[in-house]
């Protein structure tokens, strides 16, 4: 495939490794397990039981694509099979067979790739066997059911009947909402005709809601890899509700790690595997990766929530102001120019060079790019132009009257009536005192997202948050790990840098309540932090943050920072990421029953 088509149905093909990171913990290891119990008992009976259960088996993948997943799973069944007769010097009649595979594809040459893969191996297993046991049987005795079809569309049950040995598994389209077709669109509204914010969903949460009705009044076991951001920022709000008003339970997940392909040229993805069903599993397993690129270490847990964290099921929803002890939030100004109003370094000198009186009206201009690299950009701010001023400045009054003409043909009424005030921004939201600014997007090769004091004459744009009238106690809090870990674990992503929220992300941030000794010490320990930065004035904050160029003396403050912090929670710096974001979510959980109590006694 092309990379355009791939991006277009959403197609990542896989390698076996990650495959068996589902097959493995929705139903391989439970079935191994199961025959190392059988062998141990040494009863025939035993393994004959469970050599017919895994006859009885069916794997049904309804995003299936060549059948990668079918083939696998068809491989390992087997060779469980092969070990069972073979303990047990069983009948060599074997049970398993093509026929309990079942997919449904979209594109039709796939599909017939996929019942070619699946004879192959059938082929290729009757040869082991052959050499394994002896002779037992000839090959293709069966045929796998592979519907070349819209998913979507199609019943499932009249593919494959649900029961307890139906295993649902398989790698969904990963399309973004702003990647979705019309027709895939109109499939998001087929599957979830009255969700509220569908529009806001990735395609592949169709497959995780046509599974769980699916599964409706039996044991299906369903284990999904899907984009990470379904389990991040607006979409856990929207998507999980819904799954778990229809009984979902999560009973496995790989957190975040990088998804690798056997295909050229893909774009790197960052995913997760989540297992679940209706009916919930006494074992749990997360399965946790210090970095998404590491192997995935395996914890028991009590329960998993909707952002994959062992801790109380919250579900966050968009909030208007903030929930915790911090201060409000605002995106910076926002121009509607059409680029007559910021200029970079070149312009602004061509202009003064024009118009010296401009200089009064110019000034330094920051979003993201320019907070994190230290990038020069420059703005007219005219909020205080009088229209004398405007006369002595005819290059500045052209672009007024351009901004006027401009909006005037927009087609937004809104856009319209801006024109009314031309030398005005359309969103003004500047500070008049010092605040911190924090950008919209961060890399998260980053230990920390950069943030950093700006003065009331430097104009901030929406391509940042702004904290008006923050201390270095919200500074310290904010820059701290604790912070970072609710990032991680709630944040949205674009690719995979953080796209930061503030109505998911800072409204619902859980602030600490410390005690004036504890607060002291953060402010203490965000004042180093502050001081580190101040011994580096050459290097920018993205230079400073990046994990692998971050001076040894601001790490240290920064570690100091986060013990403090960690302190005022309660919760311990040494915790896995996983256990700390587990009590920032239960804080949030005790402020949202304050924040709804207040309200009701209001």
């Amino acid at each position: 495939m092309a990379k355009q088509e791939r991006r277009a149905i959403g197609a990542h093909y896989t390698t076996e490794a990650n495959i068996l990171k589902v097959l493995d913990s929705v139903m391989l290891d439970d079935l191994r397990a199961e025959l190392e119990q059988a062998k141990r008992s040494r009863s025939k009976l035993e393994l004959e039981q469970f050599v017919a259960k895994l006859g009885e088996i069916r794997v049904f993948d309804p995003a299936c694509g060549c059948g990668d997943f079918l083939v696998i799973a068809y491989r390992e069944l087997r060779r469980i099979e092969i070990e069972a007769v073979k303990s047990g010097q069983l009948n060599r009649v074997l049970r398993v067979h093509v026929g309990q595979f079942f997919g449904i594809e979209i594109e039709e040459f796939p599909a017939q790739i996929a019942r070619v893969a699946l004879w192959l191996a059938d082929q290729h297993e009757a040869l082991r066997a052959s050499a394994e046991l002896g002779e037992i049987r000839l090959p293709l005795a069966a045929e796998p059911t592979i519907l070349n079809d819209n998913a979507l569309v199609v019943d499932w049950k009249s593919v494959v009947a649900p029961d307890r040995l139906v295993f649902i598994v398989g790698n969904p389209p990963f399309i973004g909402k702003k990647e979705q077709t019309p027709a895939q669109k109109a499939d998001m509204k087929r599957v979830f005709p009255k969700l509220a914010g569908v529009g806001k969903l990735d395609y592949v949460a169709c497959w995780f809601m046509k599974a769980a009705r699916y599964a409706e009044n039996n044991a299906v076991s369903i284990a999904f890899v899907a984009t990470s951001s379904i389990t991040q920022g607006e979409q856990v709000g929207i998507l999980w509700e819904a799954l778990f008003e229809l009984g979902v339970k999560i009973n496995f997940a790989h957190r975040t790690f990088q998804w690798t392909s056997e295909a050229k040229g893909q774009a790197v993805v960052h995913c997760v595997i989540i297992g679940f069903a209706r009916a919930e599993s006494t074992a749990k397993v997360l399965f946790e990766y210090a970095t998404p690129k590491s192997e995935p270490e395996a914890r028991k847990v009590d329960g998993i929530n909707a952002y994959l964290v062992d801790g109380p099921n919250v579900l966050l929803h968009d909030r208007s102001s903030p929930i915790g002890k911090g201060p409000k939030v605002t995106y910076g100004s926002f121009a509607l120019d059409d680029g007559q109003y910021t200029l970079d370094p070149h312009e602004r000198s061509d202009l003064l060079s024009a118009c010296p009186a401009a200089e009064k009206f110019i000034r330094p201009f920051v979003g993201g790019a320019e907070l994190i690299h230290a990038k020069q950009r420059f703005c007219l701010w005219l909020v205080d132009a009088t229209p004398s001023d405007l006369d002595a400045m005819p290059q500045v009054t052209a672009r007024v009257a351009h901004v006027q003409a401009w909006r005037a043909k927009r087609n937004r009424p809104g856009t319209k009536t801006l024109a009314a005030t031309p030398t005005r921004f359309a969103e003004i939201r500047q500070p008049t005192t010092n605040y911190l600014a924090f950008p919209t997007l961060s890399s998260e090769y980053r230990a920390y997202i950069p943030i950093g004091f700006l003065e009331p004459s430097t104009i901030a744009s929406n391509q940042v948050y702004v904290f008006a009238g923050a201390t270095s106690y919200h500074f310290g809090i904010l820059t701290s790990d604790a912070h970072m870990t609710w990032v991680r674990a709630v944040c949205g992503r674009l690719e995979s840098r953080y796209r930061y929220s503030a109505g998911i992300v800072y409204n619902n941030f859980p602030w600490p309540e410390p005690s004036a000794k504890q607060r002291a010490a953060i402010e203490l320990a965000a004042q180093s932090v502050l001081d580190a930065r101040a011994v580096h004035p050459q290097t920018t904050l993205g230079q400073l943050y990046d994990k692998l160029t971050m001076p040894a003396d601001l790490e240290q403050a920064h570690s100091e920072l986060d013990v403090a912090v960690y302190a005022a929670y309660g919760i311990s710096a040494r915790e896995t990421e996983a256990k700390r974001a587990a009590g920032l979510l239960a804080l949030h959980e005790t402020l949202a029953g304050r924040h709804v109590r207040g309200n009701a006694s209001r």
